[in-house]
């Protein structure tokens, strides 16, 4: 299937326009979480209980990043995958989660909230081809 340039720029703006709206939601919801996470990493019986269920203490992560690129924005998106990931491991174990609904509800709304945002949109607009070569494959 072969895209005409006009058709190739249509798509190349709106998978760029995807792009930046899931970087928006993702870097906030990132700081949502961040803030929660340097909370919760000086209680000294919720870094107790992560280490008795085996889980590596919470950590941050990475700065957010500074300027506007697409590499710059994907490094944001997967900021905030990995975080997720953290976050879905942490509240797999029910003594967690049930601490944290006692003494700690409102970060528990973050943590479940960061999950329930569904799946941060991808952009299509990296062509291994040419500019007329479809974006799944050649």
């Amino acid at each position: 299937m072969r895209l005409t340039d006009a058709a190739t720029a249509v798509r190349s703006k709106a998978d760029q326009a995807a792009l930046s709206n899931g970087v928006r939601v993702s870097e906030a919801q990132r700081a949502e979480v961040v803030q929660v996470i340097t909370v919760l990493r000086y209680s000294p019986e919720f870094v107790s209980m992560l280490a008795r269920h085996g889980l590596p203490a919470l950590n941050a992560g990475a700065a957010a990043t500074k300027g506007r690129s697409s590499t710059t924005e994907g490094v944001s998106v997967l900021h905030l995958v990995v975080l997720r990931g953290c976050i879905a491991r942490l509240l797999r174990e029910a003594a967690i989660v049930n601490w944290l609904a006692r003494n700690a509800p409102e970060h528990l709304r973050t943590f479940q909230h960061a999950l329930d945002i569904g799946p941060l949109p991808q952009a299509f607009s990296f062509r291994r081809g040419g500019p007329n070569e479809p974006a799944h494959g050649r």
